[in-house]
């Protein structure tokens, strides 16, 4: 999903760059929220687990874009095996083709602490795809994901927010896909204890069955906190992420989403790193809190999160505390004259 996200700012960059170009985007229909509001752009959700299952599928699904389309030529963002194959019959029949690097040789040398080299950010390699193709974009400040006005109107009128009115509004996402990604919800409920005399009202955010029913007892011990997974759609979680003031995240899809919504992101890294390239788009360095390198030279040990601790001691998610996150909050608070 982070990926997805990442593609918002360059795609409505290019577009609006390009007045002459239009752009048909090949996404999942959940994605569709990060689109809104794109001009000229066409979303075309493939069913990947049916119609355009295998590679019968894809070229049924290469038919159809040929059809309903005078393409000039196909960007690939994802490389990936089921993207290059629908590549490839564009490229059978003539069509100029750009492919994403993804440099997975550097990532696994910075992995395996042959390199300390900060790569380029995710979002700027989906730009150069652009460039090499052709395609005239500077990338400098560009929007990231508007939000729905309606969806922006519907959870303005949740009682949560009228609970929450003259209040610091603090979003807390401490889930993510990866084990060597996750906070812990212990660590997670030790900071919210710690932000009960701040004047603070708590947006708890997951989605999944386990991390609605663990968000819930969480918020069940707190009168300030109010646990959002499972109770509204995508489109009104990412208003809502919206109407943060700060949103604390794990290296998540959640930190892209606040990151690209413009809402400043307290960004927690554990088995991964920033420099691999993931980093949130437009947030400031210091706003990644992690242990240094040279504090444990094991990080990172993964790109994506996958995997074990290799010492079995997850030094890089105890080492980085509560105690930690909350005085950057305290910082972050005066940076940004909050309440």
């Amino acid at each position: 999903m982070g990926d997805v996200a990442l593609t918002v700012p360059v795609i409505r960059g290019v577009l609006r760059q390009n007045p002459a170009l239009r752009i048909t985007l090949v996404t999942p229909k959940f994605f569709a929220p990060f689109f809104n509001e794109i001009p000229r752009l066409n979303l075309v959700h493939p069913d990947f687990k049916g119609s355009h299952k295998g590679v019968k599928g894809l070229f049924l699904l290469y038919k159809q874009l040929s059809s309903e389309n005078n393409f000039d030529g196909v960007v690939d963002l994802h490389n990936v095996l089921r993207s290059k194959i629908l590549s490839l019959f564009f490229k059978v029949s003539g069509k100029q083709i750009a492919t994403v690097d993804k440099d997975r040789r550097l990532k696994k040398q910075i992995i395996k602490g042959c390199s300390n080299k900060a790569l380029m950010p995710q979002w700027m390699r989906y730009a150069n795809v652009f460039k090499n193709y052709g395609i005239n974009f500077s990338s400098d400040s560009e929007v990231g994901i508007i939000p729905d006005s309606e969806a922006c109107n519907q959870v303005s009128i949740l009682p949560e927010m009228v609970q929450s009115s003259g209040k610091m509004r603090i979003g807390i996402a401490p889930f993510a896909k990866h084990k060597l990604k996750m906070w812990g919800i212990d660590s997670a409920k030790e900071l919210i204890s710690m932000l009960q005399n701040d004047n603070a009202e708590v947006f708890l955010f997951g989605g999944g069955k386990e991390e609605v029913e663990e968000l819930g007892v969480l918020a069940s011990h707190f009168d300030y906190v109010n646990n959002m997974a499972g109770k509204i759609s995508f489109y009104q979680e990412i208003a809502l992420i919206s109407k943060m003031d700060i949103m604390i995240t794990m290296d998540s899809s959640n930190m892209h989403i606040a990151s690209l919504v413009g809402v400043p992101v307290l960004s927690l890294w554990f088995g991964t790193h920033p420099m691999v390239g993931f980093s949130p788009y437009g947030q400031p360095d210091d706003y990644s809190l992690q242990i240094p390198k040279e504090e444990l030279k094991c990080r990172p040990c993964t790109v994506f999160g996958k995997g074990e601790c290799r010492f079995n001691t997850l030094e890089c998610i105890s080492k980085l505390t509560p105690e930690i996150v909350y005085k950057k909050i305290q910082i972050l608070r005066q940076e940004l004259s909050l309440k």
